[in-house]
């Protein structure tokens, strides 16, 4: 399963992209990637600015960081991490243990079972990403394998129920597929204005 933020259910909810809310050590994050992105400064007022973002806006705003590449060496809670050390290793996997936490990413992650995950629009150097998609990609089966205890959830639209008795959407659930759904429009729309498919 290729994960993209404008691929189909489940591999959408779980891109970084996605409008997943969730705490990490006591910050409250808007999705993965503003978390990720905002690694890449010392500044905890940055830091908390890029955690409430969401999706190319994440990434974008991100960008004013990449001096991280010259020192590789990423910050969190006032703490350094070398970019290829096993602490920042641990942190990541800190940081999606805490995703969990979020029911429609826990969803879309149990739904995923018994499928290859992967990334192909993601990098694979360490030194010019602050998360490969191989590391992406083996933390989140990692992950899975260690909630197999987890019953399977039933193979319906997690939005829209389809039997009337079923209960009404959760409203922050439909803001995120709301949000997600403007983001795979406004991918497509750069890729047009930028030639690509």
């Amino acid at each position: 399963m290729d994960i993209r933020s404008y691929g189909n259910y489940p591999s959408n909810v779980l891109s970084n992209f996605a409008a997943n809310s969730f705490v990490f050590e006591g910050v409250e994050c808007a999705s993965m990637e503003g978390l990720l992105q905002s690694f890449k400064f010392c500044d905890r007022s940055r830091q908390l600015a890029l955690c409430q973002m969401v999706g190319l806006d994440a990434k974008y705003a991100g960008r004013a960081g990449n001096g991280w590449m010259k020192t590789q060496t990423l910050h969190w809670n006032g703490v350094e991490y070398d970019r290829h050390g096993v602490e920042y290793q641990m942190l990541i996997a800190r940081a999606f243990t805490a995703l969990t936490e979020n029911e429609r990413f826990l969803k879309a992650l149990l739904r995923s079972r018994g499928k290859m995950l992967t990334h192909s629009v993601g990098h694979n150097v360490a030194k010019k990403t602050v998360l490969t998609a191989e590391e992406f990609c083996a933390t989140l089966m990692s992950l899975r394998h260690q909630l197999q205890h987890l019953p399977e959830p039933p193979n319906t639209d997690l939005l829209r129920p389809h039997t009337p008795s079923a209960p009404q959407p959760n409203p922050a659930l439909a803001k995120a597929d709301l949000y997600d759904q403007e983001m795979r429009r406004q991918f497509d729309e750069r890729c047009g204005q930028m030639g690509g498919g």
